[in-house]
């Protein structure tokens, strides 16, 4: 198993409403592939700062859901949750994100 201070949460939706967990359910995941970086701060269960943020004006660009579609094909059945997206041609991930994506980041 990995160190407490390496895991971090991300919500999932259960398989069944009839889950006591439902409508969402904490999976806990390894994150000491980017908290044992110098580049990223842990927040708390959910988040990382990451301090070499480049800002990104337009999210809704064909580059960057590319990249959001390899890192999903590339999970594999690691994350079963996202199955649903494994495969899909490009241009419909494309429209599929269309507008669905932010970022978030702190300015001076």
């Amino acid at each position: 198993m990995y160190a407490q201070s390496n895991k971090m949460a991300v919500f999932v939706i259960p398989e069944s409403e009839n889950d006591h967990e439902w409508p969402s359910r904490k999976k806990w995941i390894d994150a000491s592939k980017w908290l044992e970086t110098s580049q990223y701060i842990k927040i708390d269960d959910f988040y990382l700062l990451n301090l070499n943020y480049t800002p990104i004006d337009d999210l809704n660009v064909f580059g960057i859901t590319a990249r959001i579609q390899e890192a999903i094909n590339n999970a594999g059945d690691d994350i079963p949750e996202l199955a649903a997206l494994n495969n899909l041609d490009s241009q419909v991930f494309f429209q599929l994100m269309d507008g669905k994506l932010s970022s978030e980041y702190f300015e001076d």
